[in-house]
């Protein structure tokens, strides 16, 4: 989906597991005909490489470091559930990024990524952006970070948005979830 929304031309993906992201690269290749994609065995290289980094690793150990980061990087850090020993990015990483989050409140409390920064950090609700009252990115050198922590209101939203999105295209099949 990313990859459409956004036309992307490469993908580089790593794991901690070699086998993992050679899979997950052939299967991302075949399902995006057209576009670049390869298994690389060096985070460094994925980020020294990518303007879109995305996390998905339930790490306890920080996958990315400050060193790691360029002008211009946007992260979405996704992978680790909401709990405070679970963390993809270093506390000096975090700082050195614009922050975003579905929930600055819920993000603070229950975001491990969050909970190893000595100062409480500034974060900007994703709301706010997509309803136009702050911007995203203040110039195209930011780097920033959105922390994903995952918020069911929004799950719902998005639901709602893409029923009624299917029912005015009439596509779709509905599908009975009580007996």
């Amino acid at each position: 989906m990313l990859c459409k929304a956004l036309e992307l031309s490469q993908l580089l993906i790593w794991s901690r597991n070699p086998e993992h992201a050679t899979a997950s690269a052939r299967n991302i290749a075949e399902a995006l005909p057209g576009t670049a994609v390869r298994a690389t065995d060096s985070i460094h290289e994925v980020c020294a490489h990518s303007d879109i980094v995305c996390t998905l690793t339930p790490s306890e150990t920080p996958l990315i470091d400050a060193s790691m980061l360029h002008p211009g990087l946007h992260i979405n850090a996704a992978g680790s559930p909401p709990r405070p020993q679970f963390r993809e990015i270093d506390e000096d990483a975090m700082e050195a990024c614009h922050l975003f989050a579905d929930d600055a409140r819920i993000a603070l409390r229950e975001s491990g990524n969050l909970a190893h920064m000595s100062n409480p950090p500034h974060i900007t609700e994703l709301a706010e952006v997509v309803s136009g009252a702050k911007p995203g990115r203040h110039t195209a050198h930011d780097i920033t970070l959105y922390n994903s922590i995952g918020v069911a209101y929004e799950d719902l939203a998005c639901a709602d948005y893409l029923l009624r999105k299917a029912a005015a295209q009439h596509v779709g099949a509905r599908v009975a979830l009580r007996p």
